[in-house]
């Protein structure tokens, strides 16, 4: 009777800890990242490797979330995401979440990596807020969530390179995100805290300072073709 030959892939503890690449603090825009991150180990992980995860995944609590865990019995994995969702899950409502990302924009010294920070935390917050009765229904939602998020960077990043956003177009945040840094870094404006003064000259059609985009001849300037040449 021949060998088996069937081949069996050993996934390594080393490489399901590697799964697990940010610890979690306490601070609840983080929690549905470190949850995400750990339910991927344990997908993977054999009866053999889960005591070892866990105890790697509990390493990776730091802070005032590894103090609430103090003179807790916890077994497996299912309790302690039980346990981290009840104690750090978000306190607001869907609608209170979406209210919020309407009001978001971009202040006046934000870079827009910051702002793609705070709307990107927001989206997976309100993802994972979603209560929906079936998978279509909920795909229908995530579309709409992702959509909102991307438009609402576009629009509401300072007006030059929201002008500049809305002309590329782009599909998804991660897209919008990289055209607005480098129109950023084009137009290099200044992130100080400093207050802005409307006595501060930059000209966008030349990207200097010695002029303001109003008092620029270049947006005034017309040629004369029928104009006989001395």
């Amino acid at each position: 009777m021949p060998a088996d030959t069937t081949e069996v892939n050993v996934v390594t503890i080393t490489f399901l800890c590697s799964l697990i690449t940010k610890s979690f603090d306490g601070n609840r825009s983080d929690l549905y990242e470190f949850i995400s991150n750990c339910e991927s180990a344990f997908k993977f992980a054999n009866e053999r490797q889960k005591e070892a995860l866990m105890a790697f995944t509990i390493s990776k609590i730091t802070g005032s979330a590894r103090a609430q865990l103090r003179d807790k019995s916890i077994d497996n994995w299912n309790e302690l995401k039980k346990l981290l969702v009840q104690l750090y899950s978000d306190k607001k409502t869907h609608t209170q979440l979406m209210e919020e990302l309407n009001t978001i924009k971009q202040s006046l010294n934000e870079s827009v990596l910051s702002l793609y920070t705070r709307i990107d935390k927001l989206r997976t917050r309100l993802l994972h807020s979603l209560n929906c009765p079936n998978e279509a229904q909920r795909i229908g939602q995530v579309q709409i969530i992702k959509e909102l998020s991307t438009q609402r960077f576009i629009l509401h990043s300072l007006p030059d390179i929201s002008r500049f956003l809305r002309g590329k177009e782009p599909r998804t945040l991660s897209d919008a995100l990289n055209s607005a840094l480098e129109e950023e870094k084009a137009l290099q404006i200044p992130r100080s805290n400093k207050p802005f003064s409307h006595q501060t000259k930059l000209c966008y059609n030349y990207k200097n300072r010695s002029h303001n985009t109003r008092d620029c001849y270049k947006k005034n300037q017309t040629v004369h073709f029928n104009k006989p040449v001395n």
